[in-house]
Parts: C-alpha cells; sequence; structure tokens
C-alpha cells in the first residue's frame, strides 16, 4: 500500500510537471472572470531584421528583453507592430539594392515567442517583402509559436479578420490596418495585408464602420494603424481627422506606429491616441528611432482609466527602462510633442501618467513648429 501511494505522489507529481511545462509557452494565459480590468502594454514597431538571428546565436533567445520581460509579462495583454517577415525558404519579392527589406530566419522564433509581447499587428508595408511565400510562412511561424497576430493573410477575409479575446471578463478586440501604400493590399483571391486608405476620408470611414460591426459587443476596441512617413515627429492632419472620426465612430484606443520615432499623444473624447509609438526593438546604434516607450493602457470597468508611459532605450541589441539622463531626455521630448494637444500629463519619477478625464476640448488644426 504505501508503494501504492508512492507511485500515485509520483504520477501526479509528473502530470504537475507537464501542465507547468506547457503553461510556461511563452504568451500570457489569458485568465477569464468578471473583473473587466486589464493592463494593456504596447510598444511600436519591432523590426527583428539586420542580422538579429545573429544576437540570438550569441546570445540566445531571452537577452535582448530580459529587461523588460517581466513588466510585459505582468500586463494582462502585450501587443507591438512585428515589421519583420520570418522565413526561410521565401526569396526577396524585389532585387532592387536600394530596397530597404525586413526578414529573418526562423530561428529568431524563440526569442520572438520569448519577448514578453503576445499579440503582433502584421499590417505593415514590409510584411510582402518576401512575397506570398514569405507572409504564409510568417503566419505558420506565429501560429506554431502561439503566438496571436492579424492585419495580413492569403486573402482579404484573412486579413481583416479581427483578433477578439476574452481577457479578465473584458471582451477586447484588435483592428489591424496598414496605411504606409497599396500596392499589396489584400484582395478577394490576392495575398496582401489590410489596407486602411485614411488619406480618402469617405471610403476609409465606411471601411472602419464595415469592420466595426465585426466586433459590435466588444468591450474593448483597440485599433492599430501603420502610417505615416519615417522620422515625422508630428501627426499629418489626415491622420488626426481619422483618429477623432474612428473614435466618434466607437473605437476606444489607437495605437499608431510606422515613424520610427515617437509623437505625441492626444486624449479626444476620453480616449486615447497614440500618433505613434516609436521603435520597440531595433538592432541599431543608440539614437531616437532607439529611444520610446511602453505604454501601458490602464483599464477599469471597460473604461480606459489612464496611459503610464516607461522611457526605454537600446543598448547592445537589448531593450532597457531608461534612467537619469536618458530618461528625462525621452520625457522631455515627448512633453514638447504632446503640448499641442493641450495634453495633461503627470509625472511620477521615470514614469508619466496621462488621465482620460480631461476637460480640455480637442485640438484639430496644428501649427507647424
Amino acid at each position: 500500500m504505501r508503494y501504492f501511494h508512492l507511485l500515485l505522489l509520483f504520477m501526479i507529481s509528473i502530470v504537475f510537471l507537464i501542465q507547468s511545462c506547457k503553461k510556461d509557452d511563452g504568451r500570457k494565459n489569458f485568465i477569464s472572470h468578471n473583473k473587466k480590468s486589464i493592463r494593456l502594454s504596447a510598444g511600436g514597431d519591432f523590426i527583428c531584421a539586420r542580422d538579429f538571428h545573429k544576437t540570438v546565436e550569441d546570445n540566445g533567445p531571452y537577452y535582448s528583453f530580459i529587461k523588460v520581460k517581466e513588466h510585459l509579462k505582468n500586463s494582462d495583454i502585450s501587443f507591438a507592430n512585428l515589421e519583420c517577415v520570418v522565413s526561410d525558404t521565401a526569396t526577396l519579392r524585389s532585387s532592387d539594392p536600394n530596397k530597404v527589406n525586413y526578414n529573418a530566419p526562423s530561428s529568431i522564433m524563440p526569442a520572438l515567442k520569448n519577448s514578453g509581447f503576445d499579440i503582433f499587428s502584421i499590417a505593415n508595408n514590409h510584411t510582402f517583402d518576401l512575397g506570398k511565400k514569405g507572409l504564409s510562412d510568417l503566419r505558420d511561424h506565429l501560429k506554431e509559436a502561439n503566438l496571436l497576430f492579424g492585419g495580413a493573410g492569403k486573402d482579404a477575409k484573412e486579413a481583416e479578420k479581427p483578433l477578439i479575446i476574452k481577457v479578465n471578463g473584458l471582451k477586447t478586440a484588435f483592428l489591424f490596418y496598414n496605411s504606409t501604400g497599396s500596392n499589396f493590399c489584400a484582395k478577394k483571391k490576392r495575398a496582401g495585408y489590410n489596407c486602411m486608405p485614411v488619406y480618402k476620408k469617405k471610403k476609409s470611414l465606411e471601411k472602419l464602420k464595415k469592420d466595426l460591426q465585426k466586433v459590435k459587443g466588444a468591450d474593448l476596441i483597440v485599433l492599430s494603424i501603420h502610417w505615416g512617413k519615417n522620422y515625422k515627429s508630428e501627426p499629418v492632419q489626415e491622420h488626426i481627422d481619422f483618429a477623432h472620426a474612428a473614435i466618434d465612430a466607437g473605437v476606444d484606443a489607437i495605437l499608431g506606429h510606422s515613424s520610427h520615432i515617437f509623437q505625441g499623444i492626444e486624449v479626444y473624447k476620453n480616449r486615447p491616441i497614440l500618433y505613434d509609438m516609436g521603435d520597440v526593438f531595433l538592432k541599431k546604434a543608440d539614437n531616437w528611432d532607439t529611444r520610446s516607450f511602453i505604454y501601458d493602457l490602464v483599464v477599469e470597468n471597460s473604461k480606459i482609466k489612464s496611459v503610464e508611459l516607461l522611457p526605454i532605450f537600446m543598448n547592445d541589441t537589448q531593450i532597457r527602462f531608461a534612467e537619469g539622463m536618458i530618461a528625462n531626455d525621452i520625457i522631455s521630448r515627448f512633453y514638447k510633442y504632446s503640448k499641442r494637444f493641450k495634453t495633461k500629463i503627470r509625472r511620477k519619477g521615470h514614469q508619466m501618467i496621462i488621465e482620460m478625464d480631461q476637460k480640455q476640448p480637442a485640438i484639430r488644426k496644428l501649427k507647424k513648429m
């Protein structure tokens, strides 16, 4: 009888060990209860190209994100724009030596899986750098890694499909769009990314309203959009008009990316517009495109209460939270870019907090700096 108990205890231990291993799959397990409160961490462009695979080979899959992973995993949802095609077999769509291609081999997937990010937009202008085959491979690799994504696919139906997840009793929907060109918009029988023609106001609003019907009943609707020219520190008027119209139509938060440097945040009708979040990961020497934030959207009782910003920078291909002079420089720059929106910002150490309950009217027309 004693040996039977020992054997039973051993078997229970083995089962528990197996289950524990299953949980540590690189993505947090979304817990469903009825609090309807979450913390959504967001970052901008995640560029896993530029020989990033060599960094993974030399330092292992945890090195680049070890300083921020704990923060991201403690959030309920963590999001970034994946601006890179992962494939071992697809070839470059263009042979033009002047064209910038963002691609990487599948050896980077363990790092991506263990980065702390669990939701990716693949609706951007580099999604088709390796053509239809590259896009297909990228989707397969993300699925195999148990990572969530949206914004591009084998046809329009797949590319336009929103992501809907339930976290803490909160039904959260993500809409993914690209507005940096239309050469590879997904069609009924053509692979590509999900296009949003922001510069055509009527057409863009028609598309948005149609897509919002797909997520009807969601408690929180987040719109991710890749838009604008590189290294521009302010949004153009068309972006501001679209962002306002999207919130008027029912969107709760807008996560913008593309410029590679961060822009200001506007609070419009108690909802945040992050016009551009900059780069969250880029293998490059220190510059403004390697300095940005991790943006935490704090949601309580189905409403976004605040946005908390933690400054980050890249050092030796590793994301780190900024302190001291670097943090002050990043924060000072952000104050400058948000001032035109009359955004009220409270600083707490090296963290900035923007409350959504702001009384000032929205600023529609921008003056040149």
